[in-house]
C-alpha cells in the first residue's frame, strides 16, 4: 500500500529540518511527503525547498498556501490532497522514530478492521524533561472504545496514521473548527476501527508556542469555553449524521447523554445558578478530570473574563 506524510507549516524554521530529517531516514520510507505553508513570514519554505532540492526528494513538495487557512483547515484539506492508501500526520516540530512508518503500515496493512491507528509518544521539554505516554507501552496493539468522555481524545495528531478510504467517508462531515486528529478519532471510536500501538514512535515536542498548546489556553474563559460547547454540540451533530448514514446503532444513548451535558453546561454558563451547576453531577463522567466540574463554578463566579 502507497503511504503517504501529510505536513502543516507555519513559521517552523527553528525545528522543521530536525522533523524532516527523521522522515529521510526511515527504515521504510514513505512514499510521498506533501507540505502546505500556511503562509509563513520566516525562512520554513526556503528551508524545505532546498532540502528538497539537496536530498533530491522528487516525491516531496511543498506547497504555500495563497491565504492563511488555519492549522485546522490546513492539516485537512492537506489530507485530502494526498494519494496514499495511507497517511501519516506529522506535525513541523516533532522528531520520528525510524520505524515509524514500518510499523504502523504494516498493522494496517494486515488488520482491515484499523482504520485510525495512534501510537504512544515520549513527549520532550526545553528544559530536558521527558515523559511516555498516553498508556502503557508493552508494544501491544489495542483497540480503543468509544467513552463517556467523549472530547478527551489523549493521542495528538503527530501520532495518528489514517486509511485514506476511511478519511474521504469522514470528510463530508466535517467542518472546518473541526481538528482533525478529534475529528477522526470519534469517527473511528463510533465505528470500532480505532487502535493504538502501545508503542513510542515519535519525540512529541511540547513548548508554549504550538498550535496545542495555544488552543489550550483558548478555552480558560467563560466566552470562549461557550464557544468550545458550540462547536461540541455541532460535532456531536456530525458523529450523528456519519453513524445514521453508516447504519452505526451502537453509543446513540452516550452521544445523547453527551450533547445533554453540553447543553446544561451552556445553561448554567447563562443562568449563573448553584442549582443548574449542581445539576452537572451527574454527568460527571463526562469531564476528562473530575476537577474540571468544580472549575466551572471558577469559570462562572471568579473568572476575570465571566463578564465580557
Amino acid at each position: 500500500m502507497k503511504t503517504s506524510v501529510v505536513i502543516s507549516t507555519y513559521n517552523g524554521e527553528r525545528y522543521i529540518i530536525e522533523e524532516l530529517e527523521s522522515l529521510l531516514h526511515q527504515s521504510r520510507l514513505p512514499d510521498e511527503v506533501l507540505l502546505f505553508d500556511d503562509q509563513s513570514t520566516d525562512n520554513t519554505v526556503s528551508l524545505v525547498k532546498n532540502f528538497i532540492e539537496e536530498n533530491a526528494l522528487s516525491n516531496w513538495s511543498i506547497q504555500v498556501n495563497a491565504v492563511n487557512k488555519g492549522w485546522k483547515r490546513n492539516f485537512m484539506e492537506g489530507i485530502k490532497e494526498a494519494t496514499g492508501d495511507i497517511v501519516f500526520i506529522a506535525d513541523q516540530d516533532d522528531i520520528w522514530v525510524e520505524d515509524k512508518v514500518s510499523i504502523m503500515s504494516d498493522i494496517i496493512e494486515r488488520t482491515s478492521s484499523v482504520n485510525v491507528l495512534v501510537s504512544n509518544y515520549t513527549a520532550f521539554y526545553d528544559n530536558g524533561k521527558t515523559y511516555v505516554g498516553p498508556g502503557k507501552n508493552d508494544d501491544s496493539l489495542e483497540p480503543k472504545k468509544f467513552g463517556s468522555d467523549l472530547f478527551n481524545t489523549m493521542y495528538p495528531g503527530c501520532t495518528y496514521c489514517v486509511r485514506k478510504e476511511f478519511f474521504d467517508l469522514c470528510f463530508k462531515y466535517w467542518e472546518e473548527d473541526f481538528p482533525h486528529d478529534a475529528f477522526l478519532w470519534k469517527n473511528a471510536v463510533q465505528s470500532n476501527s480505532a487502535f493504538s500501538i502501545n508503542k513510542s514512535l515519535v519525540r512529541w515536542r511540547k513548548h508554549e508556542d504550538s498550535a496545542f498548546a495555544t488552543s489550550s489556553r483558548e478555552t480558560k474563559n467563560l466566552k470562549d469555553k461557550t464557544k468550545w460547547i458550540d462547536y461540541a454540540l455541532r460535532s456531536i451533530e456530525a458523529l450523528k449524521a456519519y453513524s445514521a448514514d453508516n447504519n452505526l446503532t451502537n453509543n446513540l444513548e452516550l452521544i445523547k447523554r453527551t450533547s445533554e451535558w453540553c447543553r446544561r453546561r451552556l445553561k448554567f454558563y447563562k443562568s449563573k445558578k448553584f442549582f443548574d451547576w449542581f445539576t452537572l453531577v451527574r454527568y460527571i463522567d463526562c469531564y476528562s478530570r473530575k476537577k474540571q466540574f468544580i472549575g466551572e463554578l471558577y469559570l462562572v463566579y471568579f473568572s476575570r473574563h465571566t463578564k465580557k
